[in-house]
């Protein structure tokens, strides 16, 4: 398993490493690492995983959350959003990722923003899924 930084803040790719129910302990333990003190994680040349295999890979980060509460923003928040949000959104606060067939990209919500942008349907297939992971970590950026 190799590591290389993609973005020179947040952002590294690991290749050589096959995303599966049979992974081995230390293989667990160092993505569980690079994840860990990373904001975002690509792990590139994976072969279609199935929802058990999505489910199976999250569930080595902690207890999967089963719902998710939202709250109504008052204005007070919804202004210190838009002033975050034009704060982090500066170039070099930004990576944007080039797809390549098996990639498997894995981010800290608690950290970071993120989008999907268009892309040509017609041709390419997306596949996205989202797991949740409770734990009691408080996440604080530096």
């Amino acid at each position: 398993m190799q590591v290389q930084r993609v973005h020179p803040h947040f952002a590294v790719a690991i290749t050589g490493l096959a995303v599966s129910a049979d992974m081995d302990q230390a293989d667990i333990d160092r993505v569980r690492q690079v994840v860990g003190d990373e904001t975002m994680v690509v792990i590139r040349g994976q072969q279609a995983m199935t929802d058990d295999d999505q489910i199976a890979f999250s569930s080595r980060f902690g207890t999967l959350q089963k719902s998710i509460t939202l709250h109504r923003e008052d204005t007070e928040r919804r202004m210190r959003r838009d002033e975050l949000t034009e704060f982090a959104t500066q170039p070099e606060f930004v990576y944007s990722h080039k797809w390549q067939e098996g990639d498997l990209v894995v981010w800290d919500n608690r950290t970071t923003m993120h989008r999907a942008t268009p892309f040509p349907e017609d041709r390419y297939r997306r596949d996205m899924r989202r797991t949740s992971t409770e734990d009691d970590v408080v996440a604080i950026a530096a």
